[in-house]
């Protein structure tokens, strides 16, 4: 513990891996199940690849990122994971729904009219 803490003064935090789709997509299904505050069992039976404290981690950004897109009507803001939501999921499947996401919309819309052709070129 005390390796971590003179390593984090020192400058050499560890930066986290960016969520998946996949994984967003399985939080928001656990969220579905356990509710808001049980991260221990979202990460246990549905986020597998990461900990209680990085579910805790991701639902504070996403709760974040929900009020602040209700707040403003002008959402000239980067495309975010946390723009997928459960209004997005087929909770029958837990597939995304056939659909674009929002998060998928955003990410095309916002591509620059001088480069037509990287919308088709994007997955």
């Amino acid at each position: 513990a005390a390796a971590a803490a003179a390593a984090a003064a020192a400058g050499d935090r560890r930066k986290g891996i960016p969520w998946t789709e996949e994984e967003h997509r399985l939080f928001l299904l656990g969220l579905a199940k356990f509710g808001k505050g049980d991260w221990r069992n979202i990460a246990r039976n549905f986020v597998v690849s990461r900990t209680p404290t990085q579910v805790a981690s991701h639902a504070q950004k996403y709760f974040l990122r929900l009020n602040s897109v209700k707040d403003k009507k002008d959402n000239k803001r980067r495309a975010s994971i946390h723009d997928i939501t459960s209004h997005d999921l087929d909770t029958a499947t837990g597939q995304l729904a056939p659909p674009l996401s929002s998060y998928q919309q955003m990410k095309s819309s916002a591509l620059p009219a001088a480069l037509p052709y990287a919308a088709a070129t994007r997955s």
